[in-house]
């Protein structure tokens, strides 16, 4: 979550696609020089807070933080919000490689396969991901599926051969009913959602910004309707 979020003030957050490869981290630590590390709130949020039928701020552990609209965008758990307002998410849990290489990779895109993502990082590091398990959040790596990601990249990607392994892990992704993210608003005025990317995570990110920018600014988008997270009529807002 980005400041300052006081009520009566606002905040706009930009995603700017000009990088070759997508590191987490770095993300992270481009919003914080961005945005000021005085405005940077790294806090738990507990609640949404509903105003006159309008979604205005959220609750935390620092306290009360309010803008114009709410943006939520918390993985596979969405306990914070309402039981009527939770979008139909399922955990993914999907294992992961990082390895080393000697070589420079800065300029190589990422490489998205029917088996799995290969993306360039920063210092020679080559992200390599992710296996797909529905309902498991134990985080613990299964050697099967460590396997079968690992032979996926080595037949889409010979070079990777000699790099070194650097770390193996496990983590858990929100997931859909159908497949596709939910990205748009919702049926509660001030709040819109970032959610159920699955594996594809960070990849769709760039189209989530758009989405997100132009539903704030009441702006249509070829993909509005298929991903807007009104989709599921059972589901009430």
């Amino acid at each position: 979550m980005i400041g300052p979020l006081k009520k009566g003030e606002t905040i706009l957050a930009v995603w700017q696609p000009d990088f070759i490869w997508a590191d987490p981290n770095y993300l992270a630590n481009e919003i914080r020089e961005r945005v000021g590390k005085s405005n940077f709130i790294d806090a738990h949020v507990s609640s949404l807070v509903v105003e006159n039928n309008r979604a205005v701020g959220v609750k935390t552990e620092e306290g009360d933080y309010y803008s114009d609209s709410v943006v939520a965008a918390t993985g596979y758990n969405w306990n914070w919000l309402s039981e009527s307002l939770r979008p139909p998410i399922e955990p993914i849990q999907g294992e992961m490689i990082v390895v080393q290489s000697d070589s420079d990779w800065s300029e190589i895109p990422c490489l998205s396969t029917p088996g799995g993502s290969i993306v360039p990082m920063d210092k020679g590091r080559i992200w390599i991901g992710v296996s797909s398990r529905k309902g498991d959040v134990s985080r613990e790596p299964r050697f099967e599926d460590v396997a079968k990601i690992a032979e996926n990249a080595n037949l889409w990607c010979p070079a990777l051969a000699d790099a070194r392994v650097v770390s193996v892990a496990a983590g858990v992704r929100p997931g859909s009913a159908d497949g596709l993210p939910f990205f748009g608003k919702t049926s509660l005025e001030g709040l819109l959602m970032v959610a159920g990317s699955g594996r594809a995570g960070i990849i769709q990110m760039p189209v989530a910004g758009e989405i997100i920018s132009k539903s704030l600014l009441g702006v249509q988008d070829e993909h509005m309707l298929d991903l807007s997270p009104k989709r599921f009529t059972d589901i009430e807002y």
